[in-house]
């Protein structure tokens, strides 16, 4: 049940009724709204074999397409006004959307939403490592934005076929240990 109420403001020279409107989210909103943030995260990890590849084109229209724009909208802000089924820190940690996000902690949606532009902006500028660099950003957000929804509300299939997360590592760490020890061997010398 919606509850509707009425009220007058007579206070302005612009009086005008206003209908307040509660919305009700239901359990299957819930469960849609996850469903869909897995399938964002089944794109981004296609955009990063795309990236891999140099397909700036295809990069392009998946960019493009509703699963990263008003579908993932659409379910963070399902999942932001569920109190009744995300505790209130888990729908402070998903946030704002970008776009309304001024000089506050605007959460995981924001930082999403600006990986994605960033990554729109600069494609085909963007070398791949670039391209990851933005991807593993989005990843990471989607992910956090999993985290908070209880998992009663995750369907089983994509639990099970969600891979688990692998960290963006900008520089192979052997030749970051090969130059540590360059650099050692450097300054023994210099004593």
């Amino acid at each position: 049940p919606i509850v509707t109420t009425t009220t007058t403001s007579t206070n302005s020279p612009y009086a005008t009724k206003t209908n307040v409107q509660p919305i009700i989210i239901t359990v299957n909103q819930v469960k849609q709204a996850t469903t869909q943030i897995y399938e964002t995260i089944y794109t981004i990890l296609k955009l990063k074999d795309l990236a891999k590849e140099y397909e700036w084109d295809e990069m392009t229209k998946v960019l493009r397409t509703p699963v990263l724009t008003s579908d993932l909208e659409m379910s963070c802000n399902v999942l932001r006004r569920s109190k009744d089924f995300v505790d209130l820190d888990g729908r402070m940690e998903i946030g704002f959307d970008w776009g309304s996000c001024a000089w506050r902690h605007c959460g995981a949606q924001a930082d999403a939403q600006e990986a994605i532009a960033e990554l729109y902006n600069y494609i085909g500028l963007f070398e791949p490592y670039e391209c990851l660099f933005c991807l593993d950003i989005i990843e990471r957000s989607l992910r956090d934005i999993l985290a908070v929804v209880p998992i009663k509300y995750h369907s089983r299939t994509d639990i099970e076929t969600l891979k688990d997360y692998v960290q963006y590592q900008p520089v192979n760490p052997s030749i970051v240990s090969l130059y540590i020890v360059v650099i050692y061997y450097f300054q023994f010398l210099s004593l």
